[in-house]
């Protein structure tokens, strides 16, 4: 084995991994949880609503866990290994850049804390967002 991996893109297993994270989204308590469609503008600060620095994990947590599940597709895209793009994968493209915006959005409030956890944060998500 050469150390190659090959990718696919299982369309029905990320729709349920997504609506499992929906489900854990919506069983959070009312405290817990946060705004999940705030605007990412085009300046060059963009913040996300202020959260609570040990519930803001939470938040970097969903985010990342939202690009992981795409990353197959975004792999075969880039690779060149899928050479047509549907709408539907169109979608799922411009939903995953927004992501890796909030994403890192919101791991940089976590700097300011020097959250314990930002570290391996950072080494567990950022690896699927370097195109």
């Amino acid at each position: 084995m050469t150390g190659e991996r090959e990718f696919t893109y299982n369309y029905e297993l990320a729709k349920q991994l997504k609506e499992e994270l929906e489900e854990w989204f919506d069983a959070l308590p009312p405290a817990f949880k946060f705004d999940r469609y705030f605007a990412v503008p085009g300046d060059r600060n963009p913040v996300p609503p202020y959260m609570d620095p040990r519930i803001a994990m939470l938040r970097a947590d969903y985010f990342g866990h939202s690009i992981v599940i795409d990353w197959p597709l975004i792999e075969l895209i880039k690779t060149g290994r899928l050479t047509s793009i549907t709408l539907t994968e169109e979608e799922i493209v411009r939903r995953w850049i927004t992501l890796c915006f909030r994403f890192i959005t919101s791991l940089a409030t976590l700097v300011d804390h020097y959250h314990p956890n930002f570290w391996i944060m950072a080494n567990a998500y950022v690896p699927w967002i370097s195109i």
